[in-house]
């Protein structure tokens, strides 16, 4: 090998390092936004199954909402049901009265490393899920 060109092994050598590292990184993200996913569904199941039992038992959505934010708060205290709007005024939790089934829609920020600090990506944690069940 000749002295000069020393440098370019460990330019290379730093270079893939440098790739290996980011590219565990979006893994770990990845996978913190999957199962942050996976746990906010079951959630939302959870929450609208206990939602349904509550409006079955009293025919009163502040039952069916209290009934769903005691869900949240056992289960995972930093997921919100979605607000409503002008639009939507039930927001994330709305009832049928003739089925007695309730659709919940759950909002979560997923926990990352790397993507929630970076502009294009910010939007890829902003994470969603909706649930319809009913009373058995």
């Amino acid at each position: 090998m000749h002295p000069d060109e020393r440098g370019l092994i460990s330019r290379s050598m730093l270079l893939w390092l440098i790739l290996a590292a980011l590219l565990g990184i979006f893994i770990i993200d990845g996978t913190s936004i999957l199962f942050t996913k996976w746990q906010m569904s079951d959630v939302a199941d959870a929450a609208a199954v206990n939602a349904a039992v509550a409006y079955r038992d009293q025919h009163s959505r502040p039952a069916a909402m209290d009934a769903a934010l005691s869900v949240l708060a056992d289960r995972d205290p930093d997921a919100v049901i979605k607000p409503g709007t002008r639009n939507n005024p039930d927001g994330g939790l709305v009832i049928d009265p003739t089925t007695g089934e309730v659709t919940i829609t759950l909002m979560k920020d997923a926990k990352t490393i790397f993507l929630s600090r970076i502009g294009l990506t910010k939007e890829l944690i902003h994470l969603q899920v909706t649930s319809t069940q009913g009373a058995s």
